[in-house]
């Protein structure tokens, strides 16, 4: 599976524009691949936008960026709406045995927590076999769902993602990115 994470910088008055441009992509629902895509807004940095789209593999990833998404983002003239965007594409790790129990328990999610991990932890947040961490019964009553990814361009990064059906305590995500899911962003 692929995991896509994008960040943008959001200007206040651009806002509204840019969650109107995140609407729009609900045209890619049935492209090929796509599992699905969730984002919101940074509870801590209220200008700063998170999204998150879980892809099958590269391949059908890699068909959408070069037959779809550029006609929709200019279409929507999204380029517009932010001021600055990062993309981080990673690869999941493990790969994940039971990802369709995984991409339906996400449907349920309203917040999403990101973490860097660093390498020398990533076995301590796989455990042992590595797709029991994924399993409905090993997660906390408010989670969703929970990813981790390799970075595939750059350093080993590690990207871990909570998805929460409920607000996390904050104490429990001081150090991660918390951001609140706008449900029309859902794809």
């Amino acid at each position: 599976m692929l995991i896509k994470w994008i960040e943008c910088q959001v200007p206040e008055n651009r806002k509204k524009a840019f969650s109107h441009a995140q609407c729009a992509w609900k045209a890619i629902r049935d492209v090929e691949g796509l599992f699905g895509q969730w984002g919101g807004w940074n509870v801590r940095h209220p200008t700063q936008a998170g999204i998150l789209a879980l892809w099958r593999d590269f391949t059908s990833y890699d068909a959408f960026m070069s037959q779809v998404h550029d006609s929709i983002f200019h279409g929507i003239k999204q380029e517009q709406t932010y001021e600055r965007l990062s993309v981080t594409l990673l690869e999941a790790v493990p790969p994940l045995s039971g990802e369709r129990g995984a991409l339906r328990r996400a449907l349920s999610s309203r917040w999403i927590s990101v973490s860097d991990i660093p390498p020398e932890r990533v076995d301590s947040f796989i455990g042992e076999p590595p797709s029991d961490r994924h399993t409905a019964e090993n997660l906390d009553g408010d989670m969703a769902a929970l990813f981790m990814g390799r970075a595939l361009n750059g350093p080993d990064r590690f990207l871990l993602f909570t998805l929460w059906r409920n607000r996390p305590d904050l104490e429990s995500v001081r150090d991660c990115l918390l951001f609140r899911l706008q449900e029309e962003w859902l794809v």
